[in-house]
């Protein structure tokens, strides 16, 4: 995968004008540096992901400032010899503010005030500027996707529900799963139809449709992924109303469910925990699953 990277990525270098071809040649050589101890959970170098997430971008969008992004996506992030402030020194305005807008660890835009404490919310507030910044986002989850069964059970759990309830919706709703080459503006245009569509235009309130788009929908075929390993995913629910509905159903069931506990306190405070040894069986609740006004959470055993 490495050598075949590689080899567009050079294919790329050199079908741009001089300009372009030493700003990206800048942007690898940054990157490879940056990351040069660093080895990914399958042994390889690291480098490997960024590369083949810059690649990606290109073939799809034929975008320079996007392929940079992607090639410095995790520098800061990942490298404690690279500080955001290198990113805004050396490269282009626009690629420093999405490599910044997926960037943890930063609760501000660099230069800006307004602090945003959830990833995911700053992840968004940079969407809403810059198409740009979803589509680097994808791709990196993408490829960290395809190279899941590397990572530990947990985080394979992690990465998949987290994929489920946020990129994926966007990934249909951008036409991102078209392999061929995209047009930026055309996924502009389609955001902007979504937020306007459903009234929508603050990061929290993005985020938050969009996960009511995950629990009201589980055909897609990477919950599987999820569910397969079910038993590492606990669910809390403190609606006794709503626990006594689910019960009355025929499919929940001791096949199918294994509840680990209960409590009643005195003043009458609820709590159930579960989870689903069949992930077959939660697609069956997708009518039933809000996770605001239902009140359930999700998360991981350690």
């Amino acid at each position: 995968m490495h050598n075949s990277n590689k080899n567009d990525f050079l294919e790329i270098k050199n079908s741009l004008n001089k300009k372009d071809s030493e700003f990206l040649e800048l942007a690898y050589n940054f990157a490879e540096k940056a990351h040069k101890w660093q080895k990914r959970k399958s042994g390889e170098p690291y480098f490997i992901h960024p590369l083949s997430v810059a690649v990606s971008l290109w073939k799809r969008f034929w975008d320079l400032e996007l392929m940079v992004a992607g090639l410095l996506h995790d520098t800061v992030e990942d490298c404690k010899n690279v500080d955001i402030s290198d990113i805004y020194k050396i490269f282009w305005k626009n690629v420093w503010f999405m490599v910044d807008s997926v960037t943890k660890g930063e609760k501000t835009f660099y230069n800006e005030t307004e602090i945003i404490e959830d990833i995911k919310d700053k992840m968004i507030a940079g969407w809403i500027k810059d198409i740009r910044c979803i589509l680097l986002k994808l791709a990196d989850r993408e490829h960290n996707l395809a190279t899941l069964s590397y990572m530990p059970p947990d985080k394979q759990v992690k990465k998949s529900f987290e994929s489920q309830s946020l990129y994926i919706p966007l990934m249909h709703i951008l036409w991102f799963w078209q392999k061929s080459c995209l047009d930026i503006k055309k996924c502009s245009i389609l955001f902007k139809n979504f937020l306007q569509e459903n009234n929508l235009s603050y990061y929290k309130d993005i985020k938050n449709y969009l996960l009511n788009i995950c629990f009201n929908n589980f055909n897609e075929e990477l919950f599987e992924i999820v569910y397969k390993n079910s038993t590492s995913v606990v669910w809390e629910l403190n609606d006794k109303v709503f626990f006594d509905e689910l019960v009355e159903n025929w499919w929940f069931d001791s096949e199918g469910v294994e509840i680990q506990s209960i409590e009643t306190t005195f003043n009458w405070d609820f709590k159930v925990i579960f989870y689903f040894k069949k992930w077959v069986v939660l697609q069956n609740l997708s009518w039933k699953f809000n996770i605001y006004n239902k009140k359930i959470i999700w998360k991981m055993i350690k």
